[in-house]
C-alpha cells in the first residue's frame, strides 16, 4: 500500500515553504552553493531506501542537481563543468521531483510522492564585459598624439535580469587609469582619450603586439532585491599606442639656457650660459 509523506523544510537550510502548498513544495536562491540541505522527508520509514523516480512526467535528480541521503534531498553542485550555474531562474525555474520509497528486504509496502522545486530569482551581477574599438572588434589601439576625447573604444555588459524589469542599468568606471591619460565620454559608455598619447614614454608596457597600456574598467549593477549590494564585473584592457603618421619625427620642446644674466664689460667670447632643449623622440 502507498504511504504519502509530506516535504518539509529543515531550519537553518537555504531552502524556505512555498507558501501557496509548504508540505509538498520548496523554493530556494539560484546561484545556491552546493551540498546545501534544501528538504526532509518528514514521515520516512525507518530502514527504508528512497530514491527520485525517473518517470515520464518528472525531472528525477534533475540531471545531477540533487541527491539523496537517508531521508534528507540536497542540492548536489552549484557549478556545471563550464563555470556557470545549475540553477538558474532565467533557464530552468521550476523542477517537478517525484520520490519512491522502498522498503528493507522481507518488507512488504511502497511509500511515494511528488512535490515541486521552485528556483527564486536573485538580480545577477553583470557578465561579459567588453571594451570593442569603432568597427565592432576587440583589437584596441590610438595612434600617438590624438586629441583628447578621441574614442578608444565602445563598452558593453550582459544584464541577465534586464527582461525582469530590475538591474537593467548598468554603470561603468574605470578602476585602472595609468596616468589618467583616459575617461569615459559623456554617456559613460565610451572609454576616450583625456590627453594625446606618446609612444616614446617610459611608462607603456610592450609584447610581441606593441606597446600599450593597461585600462581596467568595472560595470556595475546596483539594482535588484537586496538594496546596497553592489554586483560588479572588472577587466584590464590592452590599449595599443602607435607612432603618429609619418614623419613622426617631432620637434624640440622647452629651450632653455642655463643663465640669465652677465656683468658688464665683460669680454668677448665669454660663455653666457648652456642651452637645453629636450627632443620627444
Amino acid at each position: 500500500m502507498a504511504v504519502p509523506f509530506t516535504l518539509e523544510i529543515v531550519a537553518g537550510s537555504t531552502g524556505t515553504q512555498y507558501q501557496e502548498d509548504p508540505r509538498f513544495n520548496v523554493v530556494f536562491d539560484e546561484n545556491v552553493a552546493k551540498d546545501v540541505l534544501i528538504g526532509t522527508i518528514s514521515n520516512a520509514q525507518p530502514g527504508w531506501s528512497y530514491a527520485f523516480n525517473y518517470a515520464p512526467g518528472f525531472d528525477g535528480d534533475g540531471d545531477g542537481r540533487f541527491y539523496i541521503v537517508g531521508n534528507q534531498i540536497f542540492v548536489k553542485a552549484a557549478k556545471a563543468d563550464d563555470g556557470s550555474s545549475l540553477f538558474n531562474f532565467e533557464t530552468s525555474g521550476i523542477y517537478s521531483m517525484s520520490i519512491i520509497g522502498t522498503p528493507p528486504t522481507g518488507t512488504t509496502g511502497s511509500q511515494s510522492g511528488q512535490f515541486g522545486v521552485y528556483v527564486n530569482d536573485v538580480n545577477d551581477a553583470p557578465t561579459d564585459l567588453a571594451l570593442k574599438n569603432a568597427t565592432g572588434g576587440t583589437a584596441l589601439s590610438v595612434a600617438e598624439n590624438l586629441a583628447a576625447n578621441t574614442l578608444v573604444g565602445n563598452l558593453t555588459a550582459t544584464d541577465e535580469d534586464a527582461e525582469l524589469g530590475y538591474g537593467d542599468t548598468l554603470t561603468y568606471s574605470i578602476t585602472g587609469n595609468p596616468g589618467n591619460r583616459f575617461k569615459l565620454d559623456a554617456t559613460g559608455t565610451k572609454v576616450v582619450l583625456a590627453t594625446p598619447l606618446n609612444y616614446n614614454a617610459s611608462d607603456l608596457l610592450s609584447d610581441g603586439g606593441g606597446k600599450y597600456y593597461e585600462v581596467k574598467v568595472r560595470v556595475t549593477d546596483a539594482g535588484g532585491p537586496t538594496p546596497g549590494v553592489l554586483l560588479l564585473e572588472e577587466k584590464i584592457f590592452k590599449v595599443y599606442v602607435t607612432p603618429g603618421a609619418a614623419p613622426t619625427n617631432q620637434a624640440p620642446t622647452d629651450i632653455g639656457l642655463s643663465a640669465s644674466a652677465i656683468n658688464e664689460n665683460t669680454a668677448n667670447d665669454v660663455a653666457v650660459g648652456n642651452l637645453s632643449a629636450t627632443d620627444p623622440n
